[in-house]
């Protein structure tokens, strides 16, 4: 909000929504922003995952999530803080943009089971 006051669209940071808990946890973001690109401004769709481990820590990602940032592609953002405690002095993180797939490893460790019967 502060960096769109800043460029003065205080418009659209009126708009910022954490989308995760006014609609549901099911977009596949949690957060929709805007962003300059060029001289428009487009929607910038916000990922936030965290741990209380270090930078390489695995971290669950849902399927919807994946998919989404395939759709969404260079509006879409994860933004992965770690090292999170209560005595961390610092609050580290960093951003990758794009499809999750292309900035992470990603690793199956669940499967919907359905009824055969």
């Amino acid at each position: 909000k502060t960096r769109l006051i800043a460029e003065g669209r205080s418009d659209l940071a009126d708009r910022i929504e954490h989308v995760a808990r006014t609609i549901g946890d099911g977009l596949g973001f949690d957060i929709l922003s805007f962003e300059r690109f060029g001289t428009e401004y487009r929607e910038k769709y916000i990922e936030v995952k965290s741990t209380t481990g270090g930078k390489n820590k695995p971290f669950d990602i849902s399927s919807n999530e994946v998919e989404v940032s395939e759709e969404k592609g260079e509006q879409y953002c994860v933004y992965r803080f770690y090292g999170l405690s209560s005595t961390a002095k610092e609050i580290r993180y960093y951003e990758c943009r794009g499809a999750i797939k292309d900035n992470f490893t990603l690793e199956a460790t669940a499967f919907k089971a359905y009824y055969k019967g």
